[in-house]
């Protein structure tokens, strides 16, 4: 669903301002503390330029290009596993085989079976030739000639019949061979050497392709149709992808389709995207954060939201400076972005602000910084 950030920063700021305003009649920021026994230790972040994304956002679900269920064409016992599970496989790859005997040896009657048809036809034709003579020297009738030449085709035919079943075999042969149709990574196999396997017993393992990979995610059909009001076109924008840990994606993606049903039950349009998967961090079925936003994005001063304090004349920081001195900051509040503030006035980039031990300080006390590694 679409996440607006209009009023995130607002709220948020009133909260804490509110929670301030109840802490400051017992231990405000800048009253006097009792002087610390020992070196005050605090964490630091740097202040820092980010390209934060502030588009549209939607809940996505990563699916697979590919996706296919390796099921065995033939029955039989399975004799071997080729490659080992979750291994990754080119299209071709060998995966599984069947035991061939039985194919082997039904294709060796079905090639003496064309022999012999193929032997009749030879037969049926030499008949056909001597009769055709014979019948021109008006030794034998009509009638006859004609049952030869049906004699022909039905011998024809047969052999044509048996050739079919030659193909059929030599098919079957080759089915005990499995092969990877695509190129992806592999699943659990659902059988071991020696099971007996087949067409109605279930696929034996299944493959997922990697790269690329697309994204689903539904758009109510609001915004969908003020996007095609304003005529834009997909190539307009760009969507991008926030993993689970709270990370963009570094590849972007662009917009496949949309899909041709609205959803009755939230009026939404599931739109389809793509991305290249180089690093494998995209997994089929995963969740992820998606937005939708322009092209070219300038960067921002952020702060972590652990290190924005606000009393009842506004926002503010405690910075940590080159000599370890801790001072107070006013600053200018933008969005929020996670857990990220933007900071649009008050704030150089690289300047330290303390994320954590705050309520240890005062202005211009020493402290022992420690700069936080998330």
């Amino acid at each position: 669903m679409y996440v607006s950030n209009s009023n995130k920063i607002y709220q948020w700021t009133m909260g804490v301002a509110v929670l301030a305003c109840f802490m400051s009649s017992a231990t405000p920021v800048n009253a006097q503390m009792p002087p610390p026994t020992g070196p005050v230790s605090v964490i630091v972040k740097k202040v820092e330029l980010k390209k934060l994304d502030r588009g549209m956002q939607f809940q996505g679900r990563v699916r697979a290009n590919e996706k296919v269920d390796i099921i065995a064409r033939v029955d039989g016992f399975l004799r071997e596993q080729r490659i080992r599970d979750g291994e990754m496989v080119a299209k071709g790859d060998l995966l599984f085989v069947i035991e061939p005997d039985r194919y082997q040896a039904e294709l060796a009657q079905q090639r003496a079976n064309v022999d012999s048809a193929a032997a009749s036809v030879k037969l049926a034709q030499l008949d056909l030739s001597r009769n055709r003579e014979m019948y021109q020297k008006k030794a034998v009738s009509k009638s006859t000639l004609d049952q030869v030449e049906a004699t022909l085709k039905q011998t024809s035919a047969a052999l044509d019949r048996e050739q079919a079943l030659l193909k059929l075999s030599q098919l079957n042969l080759q089915y005990t061979q499995i092969k990877s149709p695509i190129t992806g990574q592999l699943g659990s196999a659902k059988f071991s050497p020696g099971a007996l396997v087949g067409p109605s017993l279930g696929p034996l393992i299944e493959i997922v392709s990697k790269d690329p990979m697309r994204v689903e995610f539904p758009v109510p059909q609001k915004i969908v149709i003020e996007f095609q009001k304003t005529g834009k076109s997909k190539e307009d924008g760009v969507v991008r992808l926030t993993l689970a840990d709270g990370e963009p994606y570094s590849e972007e993606g662009k917009v496949l389709f949309r899909g041709i049903h609205a959803d009755s039950g939230t009026d939404s349009v599931q739109i389809t995207a793509e991305f290249a998967n180089p690093d494998d961090l995209l997994i089929n079925n995963q969740l992820v954060m998606v937005s939708i936003g322009p092209r070219e994005i300038n960067p921002q001063l952020v702060i972590p939201q652990s290190a924005l304090l606000v009393d009842q004349e506004g926002a503010f920081v405690m910075l940590v400076d080159r000599d370890n001195k801790v001072s107070k900051r006013r600053i200018a509040t933008g969005d929020q972005s996670g857990s990220l503030i933007v900071v649009e006035q008050g704030l150089e980039a690289g300047e330290q602000v303390i994320v954590s031990g705050v309520q240890k300080v005062r202005e211009g006390l020493t402290v022992v910084p420690t700069l936080s590694e998330e």
